[in-house]
């Protein structure tokens, strides 16, 4: 177990993250709300924003792992008691869509599976917008809104 305390340090600031290590499946918590780290993503700096049940992440959202202040990857889709099911890792070279097991990516060459994933992850960059407009954190949500055109026009 490893306690993460913010940039103040001070007990009261204690953010509830906590780290295991399940079959060799990294997961994290933040907050109360735990998920499979996708491979190759650093588990400390991952942050999942949408619905959590029982405890877990679950539905539509967006995972993204920070370097600093910026976003280095961005999980887009849906995830299903903590793990990855299907969506859009979007990195700086491009797009990794498709179906996922222990947050790996599973390749497929079956046409559906991508157009599926495409879908899935302008879902959720759709609601994510939505989530920011009513927050009033209006770049975000343009962000977002952007993105789901920009998803949603890879399989024009």
């Amino acid at each position: 177990m490893l306690e993460v305390r913010d940039l103040a340090g001070s007990a009261g600031a204690v953010r509830g993250v906590l780290f295991l290590c399940l079959l060799g499946t990294h997961v994290a918590a933040w907050g109360a709300c735990q998920f499979t780290v996708p491979e190759g993503w650093v588990q400390t700096s991952t942050r999942w924003d949408g619905d959590c049940r029982d405890g877990y992440a679950d539905g539509i959202g967006v995972l993204k792992e920070y370097q600093g202040q910026e976003v280095k990857h961005l999980f887009l889709g849906r995830i299903k008691s903590g793990a990855l099911v299907v969506g859009v890792i979007e990195e700086r070279d491009g797009y990794l869509a498709g179906k996922f097991h222990k947050g790996r990516h599973v390749p497929s060459d079956d046409r559906q599976t991508v157009i599926t994933a495409f879908a899935e992850a302008e879902r959720a960059a759709k609601q994510a917008a939505i989530r920011y407009r009513k927050a009033g954190n209006t770049p975000s949500a343009r962000f977002y809104e952007d993105k789901a055109r920009q998803l949603g026009e890879q399989m024009d």
